[in-house]
């Protein structure tokens, strides 16, 4: 499994003091769903080892649904990376407006060969085509805050 997609919607005790859907659950709900996504990937449990490039665009309020997908967007030798969309969802559960969007990267707890990414769709193929410019960037992040 290399996508995947979990529906909620907004309720009033994750609202912040803006009366908006607090961040942190936001990021909270990519993690999971990125997290199952790469789990689905390799078939192994896997951990979090870092949010990238993560864009808030449009708040989401009380009883707003959304939709949370993921695909895996990059296989390195030991890493996976996830790209997560949030959209705001209409109530038959349409894609309407982009929330946020950002890249995760999960590690398998154990250390297992990772799969070839296989691409379905050419929309899918401009995500990962950036992977290995993203992947760099991350390396030399890391490597400027040793």
């Amino acid at each position: 499994m290399t996508k995947l997609e979990r529906f909620n919607m907004v309720l009033a005790q994750d609202l912040n003091d803006k009366k908006t859907l607090y961040g942190g659950i936001l990021l909270a709900e990519m993690d999971s769903v990125g997290g199952f996504c790469a789990m689905g990937f390799v078939d192994s449990q896997v951990v979090t080892v870092g949010v990238n490039f993560m864009n808030f665009f449009v708040p989401l309020k009380e009883n707003d649904t959304y939709v949370t997908s993921a695909m895996v967007s990059g296989v390195g030798t030991t890493s996976i990376e996830v790209y997560c969309q949030v959209h705001k969802a209409n109530i038959k559960m349409e894609k309407e407006v982009l929330v946020a969007d950002g890249f995760y990267t999960f590690v398998p707890i154990k250390k297992i060969d990772l799969p070839a990414l296989v691409i379905t769709s050419e929309e899918d193929q401009l995500i990962v085509d950036g992977y290995q410019q993203r992947k760099q960037l991350v390396t030399k992040q890391k490597l400027g805050n040793a």
